[in-house]
């Protein structure tokens, strides 16, 4: 049976836990709110269609963002410690206060984007461009506009179309090179480097060993076609509200461990005194 002082421990730790997560999930609610916001500043009062809200948002994210270089142009020392220690990356909302993350701008700026776009109901996540041996080497966005997944590059301001004038899936990008090379070719190495045959929703290499063992067991049960269409949950895109849930979820062990250690109710605590002599 654990002392009083251990309980009263694992009781403070608990409720500080608890205390973290429901700060980290107000302050995500905040940048929801604040990415919102910033949709609407964006469409400024006009009724765009989803195409318009691609372009505009995409071009945003090329143009207006801070691309940080490296950790020395974070002012605040806490901020550096976030953005090396955080293995989630940025969220759109610390992209938009603090700069791109230094580590892959191509990351901050796609995030900032589909948070942009699911602020005004367009569908639309990540999509990772892997080289030949399955690397993830680019990171853009994908989005639904006229029921298909249609893709554009905020890094380098490129919304791609096909020749009859409709926005480009991964899919036309890599049946015809006509298209990517008639955006790229202006842009050194880019045709080259990015060839958009290879392209998935989820970076499985973004874990070493952990991920890599996750998809080959799910492989094995589910079967390779299932795995390829795997999309990378949303809520990583959110650090704040991912570690709140983490929090919330190690208070309710610390709460079950404690009550665990509490002694069975009627029972009396035992003094022992010494004899005299």
């Amino acid at each position: 049976m654990a002392g009083p002082r251990i309980v009263r421990f694992v009781w403070i730790v608990t409720i500080a836990l608890a205390l973290l997560g429901l700060a980290l999930q107000i302050y995500y609610r905040h940048d929801r709110v604040m990415l919102s916001r910033l949709a609407v500043q964006l469409d400024a009062g006009r009724s765009l269609t989803p195409e318009q809200r691609l372009e505009r948002y995409v071009a945003f994210a090329h143009g207006d963002l801070v691309l940080l270089r490296g950790p020395e142009d974070l002012s605040s020392g806490l901020v550096r410690l976030y953005y090396r220690l955080n293995p989630l990356h940025p969220g759109p909302a610390d992209v938009l206060r603090w700069g791109a993350d230094y580590r892959g701008s191509c990351g901050s700026q796609s995030s900032v984007v589909v948070a942009l776009l699911q602020a005004r109901g367009i569908p639309s996540r990540h999509l990772f461009v892997f080289n030949r041996r399955g690397e993830s080497v680019h990171d853009i966005v994908e989005a639904r506009i006229g029921g298909r997944w249609v893709v554009a590059d905020p890094q380098f301001r490129l919304v791609f179309r096909r020749p009859d004038g409709q926005l480009a899936t991964a899919r036309d990008l890599a049946d015809d090179k006509r298209i990517l090379h008639a955006f790229a070719d202006s842009i050194p190495r880019y045709a080259g480097t990015y060839t958009y045959d290879s392209t998935g929703n989820m970076n499985w290499r973004k874990v070493p060993v952990v991920l890599p063992a996750l998809k080959a067991l799910l492989e094995r049960t589910i079967g390779p076609e299932r795995v390829s269409r795997i999309v990378r949950p949303g809520l990583w895109m959110w650090p704040k509200a991912f570690y709140s849930l983490v929090c919330f979820a190690l208070a309710v062990c610390g709460a079950a461990l404690a009550l665990s250690m509490r002694p069975p109710r009627g029972a009396r605590a035992v003094r022992w005194t010494q004899a005299p002599r």
